[in-house]
């Protein structure tokens, strides 16, 4: 991801997933990121994720994150946020965005792409979210996303709606961020994951990392989706 020749280099463990923990000496991309990054750079047809730095005019990217490598990667020509409940879509806290990607402050057919990496499984409102990326995308544009996916498996809600509220089952599952807080999880996405996509508005395709893909940018065990709008 970082354009330059590197070793990667992983720790393993007790429920690591190597997608996640093989990562660039250089710049510590995960397999995963540089993944999404791949796709990336094959939808806006550019040979590197730094010439986007040079296209004139306010950015045509959302990035759910601001503290990963890609969010680095990109840098301003990206929008590189994150979501508290106590801040306003579109305003910011420390210089850095926040955004609700179920509701979103960008305007209708407003960017050409939008990233989330490992994000969704604790958007308790999925459908929404995809309903609003949909919805800021310009025709041709695309959603490209990541999350935890098990396709021989139904999806399974962690969650039941109690007068309108999205109230977690015990236990409560977790997933640990770049700085160490616990995030709940609300989904365990299945192989009915695409057709959600789908009736959000989209064409989809799960796309799986390839023995090319390992041998050039050391991506292994990494399905993404890209999800298109229409037009």
């Amino acid at each position: 991801m970082c354009d330059r020749r590197s070793i990667f280099t992983a720790r393993t463990g007790p429920g690591h997933s190597i997608r996640n923990v093989l990562r660039c000496r250089r710049c510590h991309a995960s397999a995963r990121n540089r993944h999404v990054a791949l796709l990336a750079r094959r939808h806006l047809g550019i040979r590197a994720l730094r010439d986007l730095r040079d296209s004139p005019g306010p950015p045509h990217i959302l990035n759910a994150s601001a503290t990963s490598p890609l969010a680095a990667a990109l840098g301003e020509a990206a929008y590189n946020t994150e979501f508290w409940s106590d801040v306003t879509p579109g305003a910011s806290r420390d210089g850095i965005r926040c955004e609700d990607l179920t509701t979103l402050s960008f305007a209708d057919a407003s960017l050409d792409l939008v990233i989330s990496e490992d994000v969704l499984e604790h958007v308790p409102d999925v459908d929404r979210a995809l309903e609003e990326t949909r919805r800021v995308l310009r025709p041709g544009g695309a959603h490209i996303l990541t999350v935890p996916y098990f396709p021989n498996d139904p999806t399974v809600e962690l969650f039941d709606v109690v007068d309108g509220e999205f109230v977690l089952r015990e236990p409560i599952r977790v997933h640990r961020d770049q700085a160490g807080n616990a995030i709940p999880t609300y989904h365990r996405f299945g192989g009915d994951f695409m057709r959600r996509i789908e009736a959000a508005g989209f064409s989809v395709e799960a796309v799986t990392s390839t023995d090319d893909d390992s041998r050039a940018h050391g991506i292994r065990d990494c399905v993404s989706f890209l999800a298109v709008a229409p037009g």
